[in-house]
């Protein structure tokens, strides 16, 4: 398992775009995921199942899984969405993807068209990491943007010298 995560601190509305080339792979397919947890969560974590000390943390978007053909969501420990099939990534082709947590809603597009979505009236508070998660393949990623929302801080409009 892989995991490579953005070193700065994330708020949501969250955004990311990244171009991704799945090359050699085990099992079925490739499994590359964006994920949105929490920051004390990232070391040492399990992003899904209950098995163990360690449970699901966040929110995972995921292309490809283990031995299935499929495309989830997980929420925590809990898988909340499944699309079976999931999306053909084409071996050795560049394909590119966009990661959305924006409450309540999140999304993963790929090459234009919507592979998974999910709302969550209950939306988890507190997120504030972004990372990749890959396994059974090697996986290049490229071309990543990540854009959050800012808050505008406006200056007076006027200031009087004394």
């Amino acid at each position: 398992f892989s995991y490579m995560s953005y070193a700065r601190r994330v708020g949501v509305p969250l955004r990311v775009e990244f171009d991704f080339k799945p090359d050699k792979w085990n099992y079925r397919g490739p499994l590359l995921a964006a994920t949105l947890t929490k920051s004390n969560d990232v070391r040492g974590r399990r992003l899904w199942g209950t098995r163990g000390t360690l449970r699901g943390s966040g929110y995972m978007l995921c292309l490809g899984w283990h031995d299935r053909t499929t495309d989830q969501i997980w929420r925590e420990a809990e898988e909340v969405v499944q699309m079976d099939p999931g999306t053909h990534l084409e071996p050795g082709q560049w394909h590119h993807v966009v990661a959305q947590f924006a409450p309540p809603k999140l999304q993963m597009i790929v090459d234009g068209k919507v592979a998974l979505e999910f709302e969550d009236e209950n939306w988890i508070n507190g997120l504030d990491t972004f990372s990749f998660f890959s396994a059974f393949a090697d996986i290049a990623v490229d071309n990543v943007r990540i854009y959050e929302k800012t808050t505008a801080v406006s200056a007076p409009a006027s200031a009087s010298a004394p």
